[in-house]
């Protein structure tokens, strides 16, 4: 257990702390956990492929379908390749892209209390569903206000374990 926090300590450091220039160890809210290393290797490609609009990677990263309840299309389900030549441009925007690899800004999570909205032929099949995995990645966009007790605005970025590693599966915001 005190090694595998060190090897996320020791990755999160080299992904969050060398795309943001800084070298120091990220920190996560209690309540929140470290990320796997496959998941935070993941959130790395993940990040660095929106920051450069890199499609192709942005296509192998995720799901076929992504659930996307801000997204236009049957039960907020679009196909990814929609999802990311229509939809990407209006949730990623400049400050978000800024705030993907920011420490500070991130909270992992599991979500698996949540898998059966993924539940579907071109995300999770039916027969995979039990044993899927989805995980959560929050990125604090807009800070809390304690001045007007604003909750803050969080978007969440979901990703399902498959046979290829984590994948892109979904979209939300919170609150």
């Amino acid at each position: 257990m005190v090694r595998s926090r060190c090897v996320v300590a020791l990755l999160s450091s080299m992904v969050l702390g060398g795309a943001t220039g800084r070298s120091e160890s990220p920190s996560f809210p209690p309540t929140a956990r470290a990320p796997s290393p496959e998941l935070l290797w993941a959130w790395q490609a993940f990040a660095k492929a929106v920051q450069t609009n890199d499609r192709p990677a942005l296509y192998r990263l995720s799901t076929a379908c992504i659930q996307c309840a801000d997204c236009t299309g049957p039960s907020g389900r679009v196909p990814a390749t929609t999802f990311w030549r229509k939809d990407a441009r209006l949730i990623f925007t400049p400050h978000t892209k800024a705030r993907l690899l920011l420490s500070g800004k991130l909270v992992f999570g599991n979500n698996d209390h949540n898998k059966g909205l993924f539940v579907d032929p071109c995300v999770i099949p039916a027969a995979q569903a039990e044993a899927a995995h989805v995980e959560e990645v929050l990125v604090l966009v807009l800070d809390i206000d304690p001045s007007t007790k604003s909750q803050g605005l969080q978007k969440s970025f979901n990703f399902v374990k498959t046979a290829r590693g984590y994948q892109f599966c979904g979209y939300y915001t919170i609150p």
